[in-house]
């Protein structure tokens, strides 16, 4: 079982015309465990225009466990879903190896 640390996953989003700017085109975020969406709590924080960080805290996952992290992005009456995270949990005990950052282009 992993420990219930925070993990956080930095990714990238933009739109056609740039950098999504305005608080309501935040992306939000949902983590995927072996398929199947969880109830855990994604936060999405803003670090600099068009870089974003997910975090959470780990659930009760073990070995072999698959997470992905899929990010939806709405933008010009249009909606972008896209996995910008995947990986499968190689060690009994550590948050470290979810370190990864991942980018998520929202042209159709």
């Amino acid at each position: 079982m992993l420990p219930s640390t925070n993990v956080a996953i930095r990714f990238l989003t933009r739109n056609d015309l740039g950098l999504l700017e305005a608080p309501d085109d935040w992306p939000t975020a949902v983590l995927i465990v072996n398929g199947v969406a969880t109830a855990t709590n994604v936060v999405v924080n803003i670090e600099s225009t068009g870089k974003y960080k997910a975090s959470w805290s780990n659930g009760a996952w073990s070995h072999g466990d698959v997470l992905q992290l899929e990010v939806t992005v709405a933008y010009d009456s249009q909606t972008y879903v896209t996995i910008v995270w995947d990986g499968e949990i190689n060690t009994a005990n550590s948050g470290a190896e979810f370190a990864k950052i991942a980018a998520i282009n929202t042209q159709s």
